[in-house]
This record gives C-alpha cells, sequence and structure tokens, in this order.
C-alpha cells in the first residue's frame, strides 16, 4: 500500500469516526437516521464495531443500537442487511454475537417485524411463485431463518451468548407466531438434541435448555399442555436408587441447578401443580438423605416454594402430610448437646424455609397445630450464636410479624413474640450497640415490622429505654443507620395506638412526631451561641 493510499485510509476513518461522534452526540429527537445511513451505511458501523470487541458502550454499537431502534424493520428487510446479521449471529467474538441477538430484539416491536425474524417473509423473494423460487440461487445461508440461527445459540459456549438468545426466543413466544414456531419440529428437534438426544450433550447447556422451557411453560397453560405432552423437554427430577436405597448415577451439580429451574417452573400456578405432582419435593428431600450435597438446595426449593403467591391455592399440596415439616425438624432438631447440624449454612437455609412457610396463613397453621417447635425455632435462633443463622432467624421473624396484619394469623404471631425472653431481648439490644451493620439491620427491621402491630407497638413500648434508645440521633454514624431506625420510627408514629396514654407518654409521642418531621438525617446546628447573641454588624451588606 502507497503512502498516498494509506493516507486516504487514515483520512477516511477521521471522516467516519466524526460522522459517528455527531450522530451518537445528537439528541433523539433530532435525529436524522436515513441522511446517516447514505452517509454512513451500517457494514462500516458493523466494522468498527467488531474492531471494539463488540463493546456495547462504543460509539458504533450506540450507533447502530440508535438506528436499528428506529429503522429495524425497514433495514432487516434487505437481503444485504440480513446477512450482515447472520454474519454477526455466527461472529468468533462472543460479546458481537450478544449485541447481534439484542439487536434483533428491536423487531419485536412490529408485527411484521415479528414474522420477518420468524422467517415467514423473505425478503426479496417474498410473494415469488415456487417456479421462481427454484431459479433462485441467490445464497441466503441456506433455509435457516434468523430465529433458527438464535436457537441455535442456545449451544453457545458463552453464557451470556446463550442468555441474550433464550431471553429472546421467551419475548418471541408473547406472541402466537413466535409461540408456534417454538413448537416447529425444526426448533423442537433442536431443543432435543442439545438437551435430550445429543451424543454428548453438556450439562451446563442442558440445563440452559430446561430453564428456557420451564419459563416458556409459564407463558400459558397451553404452551406448558404442549410442552408435557408433546416433547420431552419439561425438566423432572429423576433420581436412580439402587437395592439398598442409596441414590446412585446422579449428577449432584445437574441436580442442584435443576433445582432453581424448578423455582422458575413452580412461578405459574400449573407449573407448581406439575412440580407437586411429580413429587419433586419429596424425592429431593429423600435424595439429600443419603446425598448431603443436595440438602441446601432442597431447602432452598422449599423456602422459595413456600413464598410464592399461588401457594396458597396448593397450600393442601404442599403440606397435606407431615412430610415437610418433619424434613425441616429433622434438620433443626438439637441433640443431647445441643448442637444442630454441622453445616452452618444449611442450617440457615432451613431457619429461612420455615420462616417462609409461616408467612402464609395456611403455613402457619400447620406449623401451629403439627410442629409449633419448629415456629420456636426462629425465637430460639434469634440469638443464635452463628451470625448466618441468626440473621435468618431474625429476618424470619420479621417477615412472620409483616404477615401477621392479616387477622388470622395475629394470635399465633403475638404467640411468637410472647415466646422472646428477656435475656434474649436484652442481647438483641446489646446487638444494636455493636458496629455490624447486619445484625443491626435484621433486629431493627424486626422492631420496624413489631410497631405496626397492636400487639407489637405495646411490646415495644414496655421495654425500659428503647424508645429513647430509637429517639437518640446520636447512636448512628452511617446514613443507612440513620435510615433503618427513621422507618422504625415512622411505624410508630402511624400506628394509632401510639397516641394512647397507655403506650407512649405525651412527651414521648411528641418526640416520636418531631423526629418523624424533621426526617432520617437532621442534625442541629453547630455554633456555640444563639444567632441572636452574635454581635451586630456596623455596616450591614444590603441588595
Amino acid at each position: 500500500m502507497t503512502a498516498a493510499m494509506t493516507a486516504t485510509k487514515a483520512e477516511e476513518d477521521a471522516v467516519l469516526t466524526e460522522l459517528i461522534a455527531s450522530f451518537v452526540s445528537t439528541p433523539s429527537s433530532k435525529l436524522d437516521v436515513d441522511g446517516f445511513l447514505s452517509r454512513v451505511g451500517l457494514a462500516p458501523l458493523f466494522a468498527r464495531l467488531v474492531a471494539a470487541g463488540g463493546y456495547e458502550a462504543s460509539p458504533a454499537a450506540i450507533a447502530i443500537d440508535r438506528v436499528m431502534k428506529r429503522k429495524a424493520l425497514e433495514l432487516l428487510a434487505d437481503d444485504q442487511v440480513r446477512q450482515l446479521v447472520r454474519s454477526g449471529l455466527a461472529h468468533s467474538v462472543a460479546d458481537v454475537r450478544v449485541f447481534t441477538v439484542r439487536q434483533l430484539g428491536h423487531l419485536l416491536a412490529h408485527a411484521d417485524g415479528v414474522r420477518l425474524l420468524l422467517g415467514h417473509d423473505s425478503g426479496a423473494r417474498r410473494g415469488s411463485s415456487d417456479e421462481e423460487k427454484k431459479m433462485d440461487t441467490s445464497d441466503d445461508d441456506d433455509s435457516d431463518t434468523l430465529y433458527d440461527l438464535v436457537v441455535a445459540l442456545l449451544g453457545d459456549e458463552n453464557v451470556a451468548v446463550a442468555q441474550a438468545a433464550a431471553d429472546l426466543v421467551v419475548a418471541l413466544a408473547q406472541s402466537e407466531a413466535g409461540m408456534a414456531q417454538f413448537f416447529a419440529p425444526q426448533t423442537v428437534a433442536t431443543l432435543h438434541r442439545l438437551a435430550v438426544d445429543g451424543d454428548d450433550i453438556d450439562s451446563s447447556v442442558q440445563l440452559r435448555v430446561l430453564s428456557l422451557c420451564a419459563r416458556i411453560a409459564c407463558v400459558s397453560k397451553d404452551a406448558f399442555e404442549r410442552l408435557r405432552k408433546s416433547t420431552r423437554l419439561l425438566p423432572v427430577m429423576i433420581g436412580k436408587r439402587g437395592n439398598d436405597g442409596a441414590a446412585a448415577d446422579i449428577d449432584i451439580l445437574l441436580y442442584l441447578n435443576l433445582l432453581q429451574v424448578m423455582v422458575e417452573l413452580a412461578s405459574c400456578e400449573w407449573g407448581l401443580r406439575y412440580v407437586l405432582d411429580e413429587r419433586v419435593l419429596t424425592q429431593c428431600m429423600q435424595l439429600s438423605e443419603t446425598v448431603p450435597f443436595l440438602l441446601s438446595g432442597t431447602l432452598k426449593l422449599l423456602a422459595k416454594l413456600a413464598l410464592l403467591p399461588h401457594v396458597l391455592v396448593l397450600a393442601q399440596s404442599l403440606y397435606k402430610d407431615d412430610t415437610v415439616l418433619r424434613f425441616l425438624l429433622g434438620v433443626l432438631h438439637k441433640d443431647e448437646d445441643g448442637d444442630t447440624h454441622d453445616d452452618v449454612q444449611v442450617v440457615a437455609a432451613a431457619v429461612e424455609a420455615v420462616a417462609n412457610v409461616a408467612t402464609s396463613p395456611d403455613g402457619l397453621q400447620y406449623l401451629t397445630q403439627r410442629q409449633a417447635v419448629l415456629l420456636k425455632k426462629l425465637v430460639t435462633f434469634a440469638t443464635h450464636h452463628e451470625e448466618a443463622v441468626k440473621l435468618q432467624a431474625l429476618h424470619g421473624l420479621a417477615s412472620v410479624f409483616a404477615s401477621a396484619t392479616k387477622a388470622q394469623m395475629r394470635e399465633q404471631a403475638e404467640a411468637l413474640l410472647n415466646a422472646l425472653s428477656a435475656q434474649q431481648w436484652a442481647t438483641l439490644q446489646r446487638d444494636l450497640e455493636l458496629p455490624f451493620m447486619e445484625m443491626r439491620y435484621a433486629v431493627l427491621r424486626m422492631v420496624s415490622e413489631l410497631v405496626r402491630l397492636p400487639f407489637g407497638v405495646r411490646w415495644v413500648a414496655r421495654k425500659p429505654g428503647f424508645v429513647e434508645y430509637l429517639l437518640d440521633r446520636g447512636t448512628e454514624s452511617t446514613k443507612l443507620g440513620a435510615q433503618w431506625k427513621y422507618t422504625v420510627l415512622q411505624n410508630l408514629s402511624l400506628n394509632p395506638l401510639s397516641r394512647d396514654a397507655s403506650v407512649l407518654s405525651n412527651q414521648q409521642l411528641q418526640q416520636v412526631t418531631l423526629y418523624v418531621q424533621r426526617g432520617p438525617f437532621y442534625a442541629k446546628a453547630r455554633g456555640t451561641r444563639d444567632r441572636h447573641e452574635e454581635p451586630l454588624v456596623a455596616n450591614p451588606l444590603t441588595l
């Protein structure tokens, strides 16, 4: 290359850089996309994107994104642009693949864009006769549609690429055409190959596909039924057991990840019913007896299931016998030496599960009637020597008290509070004096939920010196600490019983009201004298 040619190329690059920078900095309301494309074109922008390694904050990436938001449908109807997109989906740089998938998302704003992405329109060949199609020898990357290429990326070795592809597939499935394409034979065959029938299935890819299918299943009950009846893509926990009852041939890591997929599937009512009908939870509890690594994951699954809003409808299925409660008790049961399970994180997960069960009226009723000792564990562990367990117990109590605004839960919640001994409360007050922010937050969160309740505000007000502690702004050295304490006083002031003289004295009520009015970060002036005592200026400045 001659020096003149090199100079010319450098000049062209400088002009292109200037054009891109100007376009990126122009306010959205003043963008001239057509004028910009006529001078630059998508191909040079894509080349700049590749040179930047697919970095989404690069000027070229920002320019492409602004163009695609306004012109995606029009541009992708062009064969050359579609070929550019295809090259982006197959690019060797993972960030370029991610960026390209996300740009296709701009098509979702248009019905015709969805059709184009699914391959229902074929650009220049749209409306051609069968004979014309046979004669057409243009290279359109064979028969794979853009949708097919995106689905294939579910098996990408890069997690970010696969996640972007999964998100786009789920978004497309919100439309009737997108859902139909998901169940097209070619798509189902690809998914089966990646997760079920492949010769050498990667467990991470398998998990990724099953997670996608769990999300699709929750789009509609019809989608769930189609997955259940016509595919083998609904995640099911299958634990093979030997003659001695021990678990065999179990991929521990896959099982732990599948537990999370089960939570995704259970996020819809029909998915939860499937999880319960397939006895997934029961199977996990049984397996965890012989495979300790599954114990923590099983407890987390139970904790998340218990919090689902529609679990109330199926509470009888979840708690139809004592299996779940006995399982939790087995983890938290104390032996003769007063020790619990060896793994602190397992105990913390069990405490979280108990608390979550107790946050629903049905769950709290079952705990009270069948395993009241489990509820008492929340109180017992509120002063546990292990911080992780103690934090879960305090947050658990806070969640139960937060749910006790429902009349049917109030009596049990009050009994739970009364089980907290004076010695335990003294320990919690000492925690408030220590510089451990997580612990102090957990205690204050529990108190903030308590003072919203009729019995709770009376209980807190009777504790000697505690209201005065709350009113002392000098105890907090951090912004977060001041905000937490303010939340407690704000909830206290909103409780009508705080105006009862038997709860707060008139002076305390006035101080609480003033504290709330001034906000969490009020501070007195630091001057040494009152402003009225300062000497007058001989010649004051005037406007």
